[in-house]
């Protein structure tokens, strides 16, 4: 039998070109910006912010995906500020802030479901040796500022790629760590209420 667990961006097709770009180096920051419009992404649905619904963690685990597959070193959560919606259980923003034995430097994380107009899906990481930014959710890579030439499948062709050769290999691959940055931020994060944000 194979297990595989995993989230559509982390198979983005600049994902393992920055993993490789970022393989060995010391890091001296990191920052994530994801932030989109839950209206368009999740219009009317209601589960999202009942308990068990994560909130806007249900795309901020997708950039976790990404930053604990490229990131050359563990990432553990430190703090969170939470906020969360009147009447909702769950957040429509996070702020967050990570710490690694392999960085003293900020490691940032901005989460946020308010974006009115178009989304912003960065990490951007600097080493001692270069600036690394992925855009577009991981579609586009940018070292040193210069865009580098990416090829892929396209998320879920490769997800089911992988699928494929876990099963020919008789082998799982089942990676927790986005999982549990969430429930981190979950359980040390404090929360503040905010006005309900208009369907």
């Amino acid at each position: 039998m194979t297990l595989f667990t995993t989230w559509h961006a982390r198979h983005a097709d600049a994902v393992g070109a920055a993993a490789k770009a970022l393989a060995g180096k010391s890091v001296t920051s990191m920052e994530i910006k994801w932030h989109e419009d839950v209206r368009k992404w999740h219009p009317g649905q209601k589960w999202i912010w009942e308990a068990g619904g994560f909130g806007v963690f249900d795309p901020g685990i997708n950039a976790f995906s990404i930053a604990t597959a490229i990131f050359p070193g563990s990432l553990f959560v430190s703090d969170a500020k939470l906020s969360v919606s009147e009447g909702a259980q769950t957040p429509i923003a996070a702020d967050i802030t990570f710490e690694s034995p392999e960085c003293d430097g900020p490691l940032t994380c901005s989460l946020d479901w308010r974006r009115s107009e178009g989304e912003e899906w960065t990490i951007r990481v600097k080493t001692d040796e270069s600036d690394v930014l992925l855009s577009d959710g991981g579609a586009r890579l940018f070292i040193d500022g210069n865009e580098q030439s990416v090829s892929g499948l396209g998320e879920y062709p490769d997800i089911y790629r992988r699928f494929a050769e876990l099963i020919d290999e008789r082998r799982s691959d089942v990676d927790v760590r986005p999982l549990r940055l969430v429930a981190d931020c979950l359980l040390v994060g404090s929360t503040e209420r905010v006005e309900p944000f208009p369907a």
